[in-house]
């Protein structure tokens, strides 16, 4: 299974085991796409949420696979763990029970996966024409000064302008804290890899 070198699924599930699916990454194995050789790569979704925030990515199945159609889970330290290869057998020949996820020789259970967010679709189906670029080290490092662990992010408008301007400085406050403490974070300016 192909999956970006950068993926980190594993930092966005919950640590609330009272919640046990959102302890989980989630693995969906669509339909395999007809058309033999000619047939689009096969691809799957992986995706992680504490009911927060959430993360998905697109994964490709390979020659070293066995998925079948169907929604799984598989324990986060899978893929915390690996750091070479992940491969999904979900082949009904396996001598152990159900399917399993490998990341790097070591097996993982896969269960099949009930009452989970979908992730896909509550994406908003419109999102804004503006884009503002933010070092997150920098952005991080702002909160930490502010001493607080949750903020507003405000961004200033540009001048008689309907949306915000990619060069002003973003507003970083306190959510729970009216003390009049901010802090400014400037946003990076970006090329189009057009």
């Amino acid at each position: 299974m192909q999956v970006a070198e950068t993926a980190a699924p594993h930092k966005a599930v919950s640590k609330d085991q009272s919640r046990p699916i959102l302890t989980r990454v989630n693995i969906i194995i669509p339909p395999k796409p007809k058309g033999g050789k000619k047939a689009p790569p096969w691809t799957g979704t992986i995706m992680a949420t504490d009911s927060y925030q959430g993360v998905v990515h697109v994964v490709t199945f390979d020659e070293d696979d066995r998925p079948r159609e169907g929604t799984f889970s598989a324990p986060a330290e899978a893929f915390r763990n690996a750091k070479v290869s992940l491969t999904i057998d979900a082949s009904r020949e396996r001598k152990t029970n159900g399917p399993a996820l490998f990341a790097d020789g070591v097996e993982y259970p896969l269960e099949e996966a009930k009452n989970l967010p979908d992730l896909v679709k509550i994406k908003p189906e419109a999102e804004s024409k503006w884009e503002i670029g933010v070092n997150i080290d920098v952005l991080k490092k702002a909160i930490d000064a502010l001493g607080c662990k949750e903020v507003v992010v405000r961004f200033a408008m540009v001048p008689g302008g309907k949306h915000p301007s990619p060069l002003r400085p973003i507003v970083v406050r306190p959510l729970h804290n009216d003390d009049g403490s901010y802090a400014l974070v400037m946003p990076m300016r970006f090329t189009s890899p057009d």
